[in-house]
């Protein structure tokens, strides 16, 4: 039983990593909505107003602006892996804490 808990502890994450995946899945989650709704989302539309922050970036970042650039859309798909594997992760680490037999 000791031994249990033992791995246990070493299958947990650090709280600052727990906080890094869960700003991470927000910001990614955010960065996809805003390059799959684009146009709605940029500058003067809809949802322009709620991403004032990425349209600044699209200033600087000219490929990140345009609206058919195949990097940036492949980018916003990949993102959404990351996003998935992030949830998993959170998935996984609050099992371990609520002390949930898997097998």
């Amino acid at each position: 039983m000791q031994n249990d808990q033992y791995n246990r502890r070493n299958l947990s994450l650090s709280r600052w990593i727990r906080n890094w995946l869960k700003i991470s899945t927000v910001i990614c989650a955010l960065d996809v909505v805003y390059t799959m709704l684009r146009p709605y989302t940029l500058r003067g539309n809809t949802l322009g107003i709620f991403y004032e922050l990425w349209n600044i970036y699209s200033d600087v970042d000219l490929r990140y602006a345009t609206t058919n650039d195949i990097v940036t859309m492949a980018t916003g798909r990949l993102m959404i892996i990351e996003i998935i594997l992030n949830i998993v992760a959170l998935c996984l680490v609050s099992l371990t804490y609520l002390e949930v037999e898997l097998f």
